[in-house]
C-alpha cells in the first residue's frame, strides 16, 4: 500500500469535527485516517531533520509552536 500525504507543519487545524457555514456538524476523521496522518507527519519530520531543515525535535517543536512532548509523541507514532 502506498500513502501520499502533504503535511502543513504551520497549520493549527486539529482535524476534529467542526461546523460548516450552515451550522451542520461535519463528520470527524476516521481512526485509520488519523493514524495514517500521524505516520505521514512522523515521516515528514524525520525527513526534514535528515535534510538539515530542522536541527532536532526540539527545533521542530520551537518552530512549529508545539510542545516538545507533542513532537516526540508524533514521531514515535511511526515506530509503534
Amino acid at each position: 500500500m502506498r500513502v501520499e500525504l502533504e503535511v502543513d507543519l504551520q497549520s493549527s487545524d486539529t482535524g476534529r469535527a467542526s461546523k460548516d457555514d450552515a451550522g451542520i456538524k461535519q463528520p470527524s476523521i476516521s481512526r485509520e485516517d488519523r493514524w495514517l496522518r500521524r505516520i505521514a507527519l512522523a515521516r515528514v519530520i524525520e525527513a526534514r531533520i535528515a535534510s538539515g531543515e530542522f536541527i532536532d525535535l526540539a527545533d521542530v517543536a520551537r518552530r512549529c509552536k508545539v510542545s516538545r512532548p507533542a513532537t516526540s509523541s508524533a514521531v514515535s507514532a511511526r515506530h509503534r
